[in-house]
């Protein structure tokens, strides 16, 4: 008989997360900005400056050090796994030819939160859950970099290329067979298995 694997707690679910709050209580960075919210929140600082400007390096140094006591866990968390400048945001194929939707920098957060802007302070609470009391809902979020997130993407991305499913383990042969077909669409063979 299969096994499951439980969570240490009983609930899991999303955590909502009020980065303008975050931002100036714990980092006290009060710098105006917009955000495209999601868990790899895009941030817009207001001005457009540069990426190597004194504003923007400590408003990402900042974003860098947030923290919060998830409340499923108890457990405080580092909220940002990574970011991305400009620069790192068009390696990753993230920019546009309109220079306008460029934004600041993207932070990629821990797979639980969902980040928006909202009161420069936690009057209201920073973090919070959808529902009160908390329950298990909203446990799915997209577009970060986690490997859940990123291996699902792939066997999609997999699956559309080659209009069939794996059977079998997922080569580095195919997945660069994958990317080829998908980014430059190069013709390729679809007779190789994957």
């Amino acid at each position: 008989m299969a096994s499951t694997r439980r969570a240490p707690y009983s609930l899991v679910g999303e955590v909502n997360g009020n980065l303008t709050g975050l931002l100036a209580t714990q980092q006290e960075i009060t710098t105006p900005f917009t955000v495209h919210a999601d868990m790899a929140p895009t941030i817009y600082l207001n001005g457009n400056p540069s990426r190597n400007s004194s504003v923007a390096r400590a408003f990402g140094r900042a974003v860098s050090k947030l923290t919060a006591v998830n409340p499923y866990t108890g457990q405080t968390d580092n909220m940002t796994v990574a970011l991305a400048d400009p620069v790192e945001m068009d390696l990753l194929h993230m920019i546009t030819a309109d220079p306008q939707r460029t934004p600041t920098l993207a932070m990629f957060a821990q797979p639980d939160y969902f980040l928006f802007t909202g009161a420069a302070n936690c009057t209201a609470p920073c973090i919070t859950v959808p529902t009160t009391p908390a329950t298990s809902t909203f446990a799915w979020n997209h577009g970060g970099i986690q490997p859940e997130i990123a291996t699902i993407w792939l066997g999609r991305a997999l699956a559309t290329a080659f209009r069939t499913t794996a059977h079998g383990p997922i080569t580095r042969m195919c997945v660069r067979r994958c990317f080829r077909f998908l980014a430059c669409r190069i013709p390729i063979s679809m007779t190789a298995a994957c």
